[in-house]
């Protein structure tokens, strides 16, 4: 029979184990939530950030490839759900309504061009969301992103943050930002027209100047090409 001593001990190693990670939760460890009450949630993870090409002139497109994975001991389950049909007042039969607004994602993946990896704020580039993922599972998403032109030429990041407005509850948030390194150049200036005029109109072509219906027999116009012979006066 355990003696009142050894219980009493064992009642007090407890309150601190629950005091200690109240106080962890209090600090705002991400992990002490589940630890401490054994709940079991979701963690939501970047498993995939390409962008192609890692280098392009302001103006310029690139391809984001995104992919998540649910690491949780729970699967992540839609926060909204579908309104029901609507029947008319009086009436045994339900009648077409028109369907309401589709309810905004579960979780989102939001993408963000930024001077810092450690930054919050930067320019939007983006985002897809889900409603729904299971323990291990994946979900993949491309999306093409058009560099803004003003976009001053440097050493930029392009970072992928999941669920950036703590809308679902995780048993992790350190794993939620994955960025990579994107080199923005110099916008491209417009090709010049090899003949202009004034305001940038083209000037005619001179009716004399050789063309391809009037040009001199012998001239290809390829480089090596040989002249035909001499006239004879």
């Amino acid at each position: 029979m355990e003696s009142d001593k050894r219980r009493a001990a064992r009642r007090g190693g407890t309150a601190r184990a629950v005091l200690a990670g109240l106080a962890a939760i209090w600090a705002g460890n991400p992990m002490a939530d589940a630890q401490v009450y054994g709940v079991a949630l979701p963690d939501i993870t970047n498993k995939t950030l390409i962008v192609r090409p890692d280098a392009v002139p302001a103006g310029g497109t690139v391809e984001i490839v995104s992919a998540v994975q649910n690491l949780g001991m729970a699967a992540l389950i839609p926060r909204y759900r579908p309104a029901p049909p609507v029947a008319a007042p009086g009436a045994g039969e339900r009648i077409p309504v028109e369907p309401p607004a589709p309810p905004p994602p579960t979780l989102v993946i939001r993408f963000m061009l930024v001077s810092n990896v450690k930054n919050t704020t930067g320019i939007p580039a983006g985002e897809w969301g889900l409603d729904a993922l299971d323990q291990r599972d994946v979900e993949r998403q491309t999306v093409l992103w058009t560099v803004p032109a003003e976009t001053t030429p440097d050493t930029w990041y392009l970072c992928a943050d999941v669920d950036p407005d703590h809308n679902v509850r995780e048993s992790n948030d350190l794993n939620n930002r994955t960025c990579q390194r994107l080199i923005v150049k110099p916008a491209l200036e417009p090709e010049e027209a090899e003949i202009s005029g004034l305001d940038g109109d083209d000037v005619p072509v001179d009716e004399a100047a050789p063309t391809e219906e009037n040009s001199t027999p012998g001239f290809s116009g390829l480089e090596g090409a040989e002249t035909g012979p001499d006239t004879p006066n």
